[in-house]
């Protein structure tokens, strides 16, 4: 996988799983992006990278369910409001908000202001 953000030079990377989020959770409650804020204008990502058995990957996504798979060798954070990413091969399966996608290539961009987000009060 070749990864930029924000117009950055590419990076390339062994990712074996990936998530791009405007907000903390993923699926039925899963923590992938634990400190992600939908109200700051910015994409979070969390990557999973490295060499690792099919064993290790699963633990890593049954350990994201509370946010434990923060801290490990294998998991790395960033934000950006541009990402660019190109797949090795030519029809990678994704999904897009849990619908199913196929691409060698995906441009993902933030639209500032194009989508009101309501966020709870801090309890007091």
């Amino acid at each position: 996988t070749r990864i930029s953000l924000d117009g950055g030079a590419p990076e390339e990377r062994r990712t074996f799983i990936g998530a791009v989020q405007l907000g903390p959770t993923y699926g039925s409650g899963f923590r992938i992006c634990p400190d992600a804020d939908p109200t700051d204008g910015l994409f979070d990502i969390c990557l999973a990278s490295g060499r690792a058995t099919r064993v290790e990957a699963l633990s890593l996504l049954l350990r994201a369910k509370n946010a434990h798979h923060v801290g490990s060798r294998l998991i790395s954070f960033a934000q950006a409001s541009h990402i660019d990413i190109e797949f090795l091969g030519e029809d990678y399966p994704m999904q897009a908000d849990g619908e199913r996608v196929r691409a060698a290539h995906v441009v993902i961009d933030i639209l500032p202001g194009e989508l009101t987000v309501l966020k709870p009060l801090p309890r007091r």
